[in-house]
């Protein structure tokens, strides 16, 4: 079991990633570019590859307490825990096995100079089955996880195609992750 990753980024180390089929994808967004640039789609590709490959790493460098909290805010036990904590004391919630399912479709704008060329996709799916976890609540709001296990699959597409896959990785968050700001809990 690894350590709990702090991002989204360095959660998708743990995945393969598909980098042929990124640059044949690649090669066919460059098509458009390369005639605006006079350039063959190939050459356009070529230099395009490690930009858009930063913008994706970029795109995921989300804290992955956060993408994990959102899925939390409707459930009852925090809605109680909100209000114990509301003295302004902080309150542990302990959650058992249950699953959580997180959806993000971030975009890559490609552009040439001021001019937006084209625009590139992506989605990612998570799904984490939570064997424990305690949830950090203070002031009405979460604001960080602790001592928990879980695992994870996923996967990363670009414009619809698979480019990275997580299948079935186990983690173990021994200490506590903050949220980059609390998640006020709704009554």
């Amino acid at each position: 079991m690894s350590r709990h990753p702090a991002t989204l980024r360095a959660l998708f180390e743990h995945a393969s990633f598909d980098q042929d089929r990124l640059k044949r994808l690649l090669l066919r967004k460059a098509a458009r570019p390369a005639q605006s640039m006079r350039r063959g789609a190939s050459e356009v590709a070529q230099v395009l590859h490690e930009p858009v490959f930063s913008a994706l790493h970029g795109a995921l460098d989300i804290r992955l307490a956060d993408v994990m909290a959102r899925g939390w805010l409707s459930l009852s036990e925090l809605r109680d825990a909100a209000q114990l904590s509301a003295t302004g004391h902080a309150y542990a919630a302990p959650l058992g096995r249950h699953k959580l399912r997180s959806e993000h479709a971030p975009r890559l704008d490609i552009r040439l100079g001021e001019e937006l060329i084209d625009r590139i996709a992506a989605q990612i799916s998570l799904e984490f089955t939570i064997e424990t976890m305690q949830l950090i609540i203070s002031d009405g709001a979460l604001v960080a996880l602790r001592q928990g296990d879980y695992s994870v699959v996923g996967a990363l597409r670009v414009e619809g195609e698979p480019i990275a896959a997580l299948s079935d990785s186990r983690f173990v968050l021994e200490d506590r992750a903050e949220l980059t700001r609390p998640l006020k809990i709704p009554h």
